[in-house]
């Protein structure tokens, strides 16, 4: 395992510039077009309902799916939007079976949108959730499916290329008093049983994003990275890279990404 950290003994603004000038570097290096274009933010129609810690995913419909989250007073949502890029205007839809928060939401290959997990209001000892629900763009109406082996929130969640939804760490919830710790566990949703058998638990325990890279491998990283591999159903260390400063931290998942193809390659 290779980990990078850089430290404040050099001065900030040579390090900001330093780190500013590796990440222009890569992404000049894996996307030309990207790196010399330029853009800009214009403002568009605004939600029903304020909510944040909510899910977005992009429909094959081109609609936008906003789902859940927390509302300005604090009232975890099972309300769900659809943007429509055309009108810049935003549409209630059905809503979910379970209000959630930092949860996850998968495209899957049919077009429905699963969500898993996340915080919610229906186990008073805990309360983190395990059930999850499909979203039928069709009939926009959801609909209970498996539950999850673990209750979770904050999750990484990828769909892979054969199809399965790779679910892995997050907040697992514990005791009365709703305390919560990052966990290492990881499950496979599987779209045609609708079911979620364990696969292999990470080296880390973490509450980070999944990213699926291009060899059908997927990437967790944060301090540490790791890589799941489908076809062994186990977790590699690779190496993983953060910067510090002060008290804050970027976290470098695309460098992580890179650093990745560089030695594969």
């Amino acid at each position: 395992m290779i980990s990078i950290q850089v430290r404040r003994s050099v001065t900030e603004p040579t390090l900001v510039f330093a780190v500013l000038f590796a990440i222009a570097l890569l992404g000049s290096t894996a996307s030309p077009a990207l790196a010399q274009a330029s853009g800009s933010w214009t403002t568009t129609g605004t939600l029903n309902i304020p909510r944040n810690g909510h899910t977005a995913t992009l429909l094959a419909n081109g609609l936008v799916l906003v789902a859940g989250g927390t509302s300005s007073n604090g009232t975890i949502l099972a309300s769900a939007e659809l943007y429509d890029l055309i009108s810049g205007k935003w549409a209630i839809t059905g809503s979910m079976a379970a209000a959630r928060s930092n949860h996850t939401a998968t495209l899957l290959p049919d077009g429905e949108v699963l969500v898993a997990g996340g915080i919610g209001t229906d186990n008073p000892q805990s309360p983190c959730l395990a059930t999850a629900e499909l979203y039928n763009p069709s009939t926009g109406e959801w609909r209970t499916t498996g539950s999850m082996i673990t209750a979770r929130s904050w999750q990484g969640a990828t769909l892979l290329q054969g199809g399965h939804v790779l679910v892995a760490g997050g907040e697992v919830c514990w005791g009365f008093s709703g305390g919560s710790s990052p966990g290492n566990s990881a499950e496979l949703y599987d779209p045609s049983a609708g079911s979620w058998q364990a696969t292999g638990s990470m080296h880390d325990r973490r509450a980070a994003e999944l990213t699926l890279l291009q060899d059908g491998q997927a990437l967790v990283a944060d301090e540490t990275a790791e890589l799941y591999d489908p076809a062994t159903g186990k977790w590699t260390m690779t190496a993983g890279m953060y910067y510090t400063f002060g008290t804050s931290r970027l976290a470098a998942v695309l460098l992580a990404n890179q650093w990745h193809m560089w030695h594969s390659g």
